[in-house]
């Protein structure tokens, strides 16, 4: 407790009271700013000061989203290609052995790469890029197979290229978030 005391020193120690209380007062959990002597705090900050986020981080979060959807497209697309398997088995027609490879090695290795994505492991999204372009290759010379023998299907030559589009794409957005990843290169 605070003892008053007479004369001037009262009129001072109430003088500082008020402005303690109000200090108090402005520093409530409601009311992130602060006033005091003309300078501004915010919470957060310091006298102005701001951390700045390296452009890498941004980069690699825009890139991670940008191969999140692309790796669902990809699954969509590849999910076409195992329909196609499936509806030749129901038809009791031979087994492409090599489209069925494919097939599955791509959907593996999307796996692969959402994991790696997901846990930013370079060296699984490396894999994905390695074993997903193995699945579109092998696609396409099941493409190249089926146009020796004039056999025209519009679904799979429209697999084909969206496949090959889509990996195109993907091995240039994960090379880059791979490189984003990466830590700066230091020049001694």
């Amino acid at each position: 407790m605070i003892r008053l005391k007479t004369g001037v020193n009262a009129q001072k120690l109430t003088r500082e009271g008020d402005a303690a209380a109000k200090f108090r007062q402005s520093t409530a959990i409601g009311n992130r700013t602060l006033s005091f002597n003309s300078m501004s705090f915010s919470s957060g900050t310091v006298l102005s000061y701001r951390m700045v986020v390296d452009n890498r981080y941004t980069k690699v979060a825009k890139g991670k989203s940008t191969l999140s959807k692309v790796l669902m497209i990809q699954a969509m697309v590849m999910l076409v290609g195992v329909l196609d398997i499936v509806f030749t088995l129901l038809k009791k027609e031979p087994l492409q052995v090599l489209a069925a490879a494919s097939s599955s090695i791509t959907l593996i290795s999307i796996i692969i790469g959402e994991l790696g994505r997901e846990r930013s492991r370079v060296n699984l999204l490396k894999f994905y890029m390695v074993a997903s372009s193995m699945g579109i290759l092998g696609s396409i010379l099941i493409g190249l197979g089926d146009f020796e023998t004039h056999e025209f299907d519009l679904l799979k030559i429209a697999y084909v290229f969206a496949g090959v589009f889509l990996q195109i794409f993907s091995v240039i957005k994960t090379a880059s978030l791979i490189g984003n990843m990466s830590p700066p290169k230091r020049a001694y």
